[in-house]
């Protein structure tokens, strides 16, 4: 994305081309940079490569003109947006987008704005680095009109991202695989179903063997503690209660009765 506005002694707004300077200077720097070749490599090896036109060819074609011409830049960040990814690798990699407005003056202050946006990532500090010179880059190809021999003109750097879906998807394969119990594991399948479903069918898979692992435990545990129960009943119904105590009477009432006269008699006679 790119817009060019003109101005006159820092008046926004369109300009008559006579008024300023910076009109008749551009086209001159036009005719005197011509065209950058594409002397550069990119690409992994093993994938796909292609040339491209650094920063640096672009600063070292358009420098001299401009020292020439007393043309320079005065770049500001309009607009910035931020955030984390994470390669292929597993490494943390910062993604940043910068809105950059470059004016462009002329010896008289005549000015010409040229607005592009910038993306770079860095694993380090260097996103903004990077984007501010790609948003660089490319304000001055628009502005000059630099010819160009491909429509492929990307930065000299790639990285393999993953894609959210695919983070969540290694981080519920991870749970799963980490979930102490079946009610854990059980508990993970509503955001299941919130991944693509080339996701998701991976994910069933972890999840049917984890699950078989956990039933037999959970059988056993089971049948643990319905004997447990088993045998709590079972102290019930032959303890006796607490409650209730015992009778020292129940002994005496139970005994045989005391032998007769006519028995004492006859044991003697014996």
């Amino acid at each position: 994305m790119s817009e060019i506005v003109g101005g006159l002694n820092g008046a926004r707004g369109p300009s008559p081309i006579a008024a300023g300077a910076i009109y008749v200077l551009i086209p001159k720097a036009m005719a005197e940079v011509g065209h950058i070749a594409k002397g550069r490599d990119a690409g992994k090896e093993g994938g796909p490569r292609y040339r491209f036109r650094g920063i640096d060819d672009v600063y070292k074609a358009i420098q001299p003109v401009f020292a020439k011409l007393g043309i320079f830049c005065a770049p500001s960040v309009t607009e910035q947006k931020r955030e984390e990814r994470t390669s292929g690798a597993g490494k943390a990699i910062i993604y940043t987008i910068l809105t950059v407005q470059h004016r462009f003056y002329a010896h008289d202050g005549s000015f010409v704005d040229v607005v592009t946006v910038g993306e770079a990532m860095d694993s380090s500090d260097k996103s903004s680095n990077k984007a501010m010179s790609a948003a660089m880059k490319y304000a001055a190809i628009e502005l000059l009109s630099i010819p160009t021999e491909e429509n492929l003109d990307t930065e000299n750097e790639s990285h393999d991202v993953v894609s959210k879906a695919q983070q969540d998807a290694a981080a519920l394969w991870q749970a799963m695989e980490t979930a102490p119990d079946l009610v854990a594991l059980d508990a993970l399948v509503a955001r299941v179903k919130l991944l693509p479903e080339g996701l998701r069918a991976e994910l069933r898979v972890v999840y049917a063997t984890r699950k078989r692992l956990f039933m037999p435990l959970d059988d056993a545990m089971n049948r643990g503690r319905h004997a447990e129960r088993v045998i709590e009943n079972a102290k019930t119904l032959v303890e006796p209660s607490p409650d209730i105590k015992p009778d020292p009477f129940a002994v005496i009432d139970n005994a045989p009765p005391p032998p007769g006269p006519d028995e004492d008699a006859r044991e003697v006679s014996r």
